[in-house]
């Protein structure tokens, strides 16, 4: 798979003494900033050496199921009731499992890719501090596969949260979960049983990556009803998961919508390569969100001020310093999330978006900023969020370079068009496999 004939002009070089070549085409300044600003992403992207193998393609069938490794002499769940007798977030802590372990972790024998990270450091004491974690990280590598399944990557501090939120519905108190956790029904069936004595009613696979826990939950209450996108129902089918609301399409969006019950407002947001389903719980001004936000929005990346210090989080520093970049979205996103929107680069099954998904999306995501609405929650974050902070957030991390995708796009369509003589033969392209 190769990149546009842009992005390859614009951060890839192409010139004889390495450096980028422009088009032909004269540009205004503004147009030429959109052009050569975003495509810069796609450099980092193509510096991840497991970017190829874990999410160029969808999973295979047999990948979709729960690998993780427990602490046996702890309770994996954490549960946080964010409003009295409505609203919970629940945390389930495991080691990853060896996939995404490999994402994270891999790869650290190359004296090149410890360089880099140490390199990408902004002064002395962040490079002192990323050369300890690349040297654990390098110890993690190095287990065997039985010494992960006793639990050493936990023991090594590799360990990975995962966020549930559930939300009661007040016609007949029963409960939906919403990007469901694994599910062990002898630890977090009391708890279930407690604040839901009349059962679960729906199962929500929140979009086309939050698909791994859906069989679990499934299994623990069978009389739920499963609700997902179309991709995310294709995984499913593959482990035997039947979807009851597709919502997709309108029709299968108005049987959600029905399923839930007047509680909540159903949300899809045009363009997204995700397919997120977010929701308003309506009693309480909530929105409940997928992989809108990766962190609250309190330090670089993912992690808060106080995570970053921790030397524990060495697996999530590590993480952070490999996938986010104050370049792109003011370090809020990891940079795949840019590469989702590009057509030649399908990520984890999405369908490519066309050239106006990235337009329709920041529309969308302006249009969800003006809903009545007072905090968010959620499924990678482990508290709520103001709704001021959100809305800051959302503008820092989505708006600021939505648009200017889908300009970037066009341009490139354009330019395409005008002069067929300034594109690259894909075969002289960059691989993004490694």
């Amino acid at each position: 798979m190769s990149l546009s004939w842009m992005t390859y002009a614009t951060c890839a070089g192409g010139g004889e003494d390495g450096e980028a070549k422009a088009p032909k085409p004269t540009l205004s300044s503004s147009a030429r900033e959109v052009a050569v600003e975003l495509p810069y992403v796609v450099k980092l992207l193509l510096s991840i050496p497991q970017i190829g193998t874990y999410l160029m393609k969808p999973p295979e069938p047999e990948s979709i199921k729960d690998t993780r490794v427990l602490d046996p002499e702890s309770n994996p769940y954490r549960m946080i009731e964010c409003e009295i007798g409505k609203l919970w977030i629940v945390e389930y802590i495991s080691s990853p499992d060896p996939g995404f372990a490999d994402l994270i972790v891999g790869g650290f024998a190359s004296a090149e890719l410890r360089k880099k990270i140490i390199e990408g450091c902004k002064n002395d004491e962040e490079r002192k501090v990323a050369e300890i974690d690349v040297e654990k990280c390098a110890q993690c590598d190095a287990l065997s596969s039985s010494e992960i399944k006793k639990g050493a990557y936990l023991k090594h501090g590799l360990a990975m949260a995962n966020y549930m939120i559930v939300a009661r519905c007040p016609e007949d108190e029963k409960v939906v979960l919403y990007s469901p956790v694994q599910i062990d029904k002898s630890i977090l069936g009391p708890w279930l049983e407690k604040i839901a004595p009349n059962g679960i009613k729906a199962i929500i696979s929140s979009s086309i990556a939050h698909t791994m826990f859906v069989k679990s939950a499934k299994l623990a209450y069978p009389e739920a009803l499963v609700i997902a996108s179309d991709v995310a129902a294709q995984k499913l089918a593959h482990i035997s998961v039947s979807t009851d609301c597709c919502y997709s399409d309108s029709e299968g969006l108005a049987a959600a919508k029905r399923a839930l019950g007047s509680a909540f407002e159903l949300i899809t947001l045009p363009g997204d390569p995700i397919q997120e389903l977010d929701l308003i719980y309506i009693p309480t001004k909530t929105l409940i969100t997928s992989d809108l936000f990766y962190g609250g929005g309190e330090h670089f990346g993912c992690l808060t001020e106080e995570q970053w210090s921790d030397p524990d989080y060495f697996m999530m520093r590590i993480f952070v310093r490999r996938y986010f970049s104050p370049d792109f979205a003011h370090g809020l996103l990891p940079v795949y999330r840019w590469q989702l929107f590009h057509e030649e680069l399908p990520l984890l099954g999405a369908k490519p978006p066309g050239l106006d998904a990235a337009h329709k999306y920041h529309q969308a995501l302006k249009d969800l900023l003006a809903k009545d609405i007072i905090r968010v929650l959620g499924a990678h974050v482990a508290h709520e969020i103001p709704i001021e902070l959100a809305r800051t957030h959302l503008n820092k991390a989505w708006l600021s370079w939505t648009d200017a995708q889908h300009k970037t796009h066009v341009l490139a369509r354009d330019l395409n068009h005008s002069d067929h003589s300034i594109q690259s033969p894909s075969e002289n392209l960059p691989a993004v496999t490694p």
